[in-house]
């Protein structure tokens, strides 16, 4: 009697289905109609995810291994999914506008800055800036959202507006600046002083032999104007005064007093365990 009656109720939701749904079962319509324009606040947040998924690559671990899939680095392996983040180092570009000699434009780019951010890749933490388009830049210390930072491959306007986070040539800078992200060659991108707390110092500026770009974009050793940086180690190191430099000690100046506090941290930093020679059994 049971089963009778069951089928019954199936058969009437069979009839139902087919007089309100032209035959098609409710497990199988359509509900596209449902997911409508959304609203402008909605429209913005979801620009600006697509925005930023443009400055972020995925990036692959290789463990240690080099081109030919054997291990060249020991002691790395394992660790978290990171994205890697797009840093601008250039700042300002370099225009070519000539066969023999490169000019450099000497607009000034102002930026806002909109965040500051963590990058799992660095240790120093990265801002979030937006001028003609967005793009990371490495963040010294004391630079806040809603700041506007200025960099031009020209001179400032007036030494007493440079401020943390700016970037200018070398030259145009006063002596005792303290900088970090400098140049090599002009146009390359900061190579230089760019971890967690550091910053180098303007010591002299002086002639000497510099290093910059032809029109091959091949580096040339030239003779020219050379300012000397007291570098991290101490030392001291003549770049070519057409490098540009920002302004600033980088954040996180902590970094190197952080304590991981668990192996399994160092785990999901990518850092395999060492073990000490004394306690290696070799096998024979």
């Amino acid at each position: 009697m049971a089963s009778k009656f069951l089928g019954r109720i199936v058969n009437q939701l069979v009839i139902t289905c087919k007089f309100r749904f032209g035959g098609i079962l409710p497990s199988k319509l359509d509900y596209s109609f449902i997911h409508s324009v959304p609203p402008l606040q909605n429209r913005a947040i979801a620009e600006k995810k697509n925005i930023l998924k443009k400055l972020k690559h995925g990036k692959v671990r290789i463990g240690g291994r080099d081109g030919t899939g054997r291990k060249s680095v020991g002691y790395r392996g394992g660790g978290h999914k990171r994205l890697y983040r797009l840093i601008d180092f250039v700042r300002a570009p370099v225009l070519d506008n000539g066969p023999k000699a490169i000019h450099s434009s000497v607009d000034t780019i102002k930026s806002k800055v909109l965040a500051i951010e963590y990058d799992p890749n660095r240790s120093a933490r990265i801002a979030l800036i937006a001028d003609a388009k967005r793009k990371y830049v490495l963040a010294p210390i004391g630079l806040e959202a809603g700041d506007i930072i200025t960099a031009s491959r020209g001179p400032p306007t007036s030494l007493a507006d440079i401020q943390r986070g700016d970037a200018y040539p070398l030259q145009y800078l006063p002596i005792g600046t303290i900088v970090h992200n400098i140049e090599l060659v002009p146009g390359k991108g900061g190579q230089l002083v760019r971890s967690a707390g550091t910053s180098a110092q303007i010591i002299r500026k002086e002639m000497g032999v510099v290093r910059r770009l032809n029109t091959h974009g091949t580096p040339v050793t030239r003779s020219g104007k050379v300012v000397i940086l007291r570098m991290p180690s101490g030392t001291n190191r003549p770049v070519n005064a057409s490098c540009m430099a920002t302004v600033g000690r980088l954040s996180n100046e902590n970094h190197k007093h952080r304590i991981l506090g668990k192996a399994g941290r160092s785990r999901w930093l990518g850092w395999r365990p060492r073990m000490k020679k004394k306690f290696v059994v070799k096998i024979r």
